[in-house]
């Protein structure tokens, strides 16, 4: 008899085609934030605000059933704090209040930049309907720095070689095995008992976070800092699923894509 796929590997087979353009974005969006110390700042920041919001949310409700696991984690996990701190050495220590949200992010996030809250709308909402439609949200996002956390590292610091300390913490884990720390998380999420409507919901959440992602992975280009048909050719070579040699040198030779 057949095995039923565990959850997590319903998420990751539910995701995998979405998951090869977002792939496909941030190589190609690396291309160009790494040319710049203040761009791959704002790049990185974009990211910061959801994981604020999910580790507010992991906090929130550590004694429910479908965040317990995580909870116990999140000593581990979290990566709000870590962003914070590499922020400052792209950005400066007044990044918060100098920088401001894309619209893309401001629509995937309710930010009240006048408060230390930030509230994800989206997120927020899915906590009122069910809050464990937050779950999928969690799981690619940790696993995305668990996994693919250590090859952006090395280029990053290729590209700025930050002195020790600084501009790499958001890639720390404090662990011996970060594949031995991923299969902890699936372990904890895939040991609780989900009906089959819930993990229906569950999955097609999966696909509607990497969908949310990919809105900002695009960087903006309205501030006139990165070429239009830039981010024009980004955006329709990713969702091809292009990522040719010869088109990557196209975008690399581009004249202006550096600030000043």
């Amino acid at each position: 008899m057949e095995r039923t796929p565990s959850l997590t590997e319903q998420m990751r087979a539910a995701t995998r085609n979405i998951h090869h353009v977002s792939d496909n974005l941030v190589n190609l969006k690396l291309l160009v934030a790494l040319t710049d110390k203040q761009l791959y700042g704002r790049a990185l920041m974009l990211f910061y605000y959801v994981y604020v919001q999910l580790e507010s949310t992991i906090e929130a409700y550590k004694d429910y059933e479908a965040f317990t696991g995580l909870n116990e984690l999140l000593g581990t996990i979290a990566r709000a704090d870590s962003i914070a701190m590499d922020l400052q050495f792209y950005l400066g220590e007044d990044w918060s209040n100098k920088y401001q949200p894309t619209k893309a992010v401001r629509d995937y996030i309710n930010l009240n930049l006048g408060t230390v809250l930030l509230y994800s709308r989206h997120l927020k909402k899915l906590e009122e309907k069910n809050p464990i439609l937050v779950l999928p949200y969690c799981f690619h996002m940790y696993m995305a720095m668990l996994a693919g956390g250590t090859m952006i590292k090395k280029l990053v610091k290729k590209s700025f070689a930050p002195p020790e300390g600084k501009g790499l913490n958001c890639f720390v884990f404090d662990v011996k095995s970060t594949k031995a720390l991923r299969d902890t998380m699936k372990a904890n999420i895939d040991a609780l008992d989900y009906d089959e409507e819930i993990k229906k919901l569950i999955v097609a959440e999966s696909v509607h976070c990497f969908k949310m992602n990919n809105q900002h992975a695009i960087i903006d280009h309205q501030d006139g800092n990165v070429p239009k048909d830039f981010v024009q050719l980004t955006d329709s070579n990713a969702r091809r699923g292009c990522c040719s040699a010869s088109m990557l040198q196209r975008i690399s030779q581009q004249d202006d894509m550096t600030l000043t």
